[in-house]
């Protein structure tokens, strides 16, 4: 995913992050990875794919060009629903871990942290007081993300946390797209729908 998106989205559009640990491999400091979160960013891909894939297949380009259009028809229409849920919304985030930059950017919303320093490895009582007066310090409404794959006792510990300051606060579960249960994959080829990323944001509201 990277590798294409390094090719489809300008050096200077690209988000930098620090170094990522997701169990089995290690994301170096550097561009975001989570370029597919978002909605413009991944229509930028699909064109690309689509470009090089005309320019591979030539006989064929029409059929790619077309279906490129209609997924990115697709992605428009989930711009469009995600900017009428987000409206007027004031909320400030903290995310589970550091993925959700592009989304964020996409529909100008605030990310004030992460619970997780490493994805998977709950956050320390430390993490969770810097967590606290970070939200202390932003009084008013904060969404706090849990995602499918991880636990979710860091985020349900800070949600219960006394802090006069917080107005309003509430967990929110929201899918990164990033993982899948490979024997569910296996067992239920429904999983592997060409549709997943268009229906799973659908899925969480």
């Amino acid at each position: 995913m990277l590798a294409v998106a390094e090719k489809a989205i300008k050096e200077s559009a690209r988000l930098k992050i620090g170094e990522i640990h997701h169990g089995d491999h290690v994301h170096a400091a550097g561009p975001d990875p989570h370029v597919w979160l978002g909605l413009e960013e991944a229509a930028d891909m699909v064109r690309f794919i689509s470009d090089t894939l005309q320019k591979l297949d030539p006989a064929h380009a029409a059929d790619f060009q077309k279906r490129a259009d209609a997924y990115i028809r697709k992605l428009e229409d989930l711009r469009r629903h995600g900017e009428y849920a987000l409206k007027d919304k004031k909320a400030k985030i903290i995310t589970m871990h550091e993925s959700f930059g592009y989304f964020a950017r996409g529909f100008k919303l605030k990310l004030l942290d992460t619970i997780q320093v490493q994805p998977g490895i709950e956050a320390d009582a430390g993490k969770l007081k810097d967590l606290v007066d970070a939200c202390q310090k932003e009084p008013g409404r904060i969404v706090i993300t849990t995602e499918p794959q991880y636990p979710k006792g860091a985020a349900q510990d800070l949600g219960k946390r006394p802090a006069a300051a917080w107005l309003e606060r509430r967990l929110a579960e929201v899918d990164t797209l990033e993982t899948a249960d490979a024997v569910a994959l296996t067992r239920d080829p429904a999983n592997m729908d060409a549709d997943t990323t268009e229906r799973m944001p659908q899925d969480h509201r």
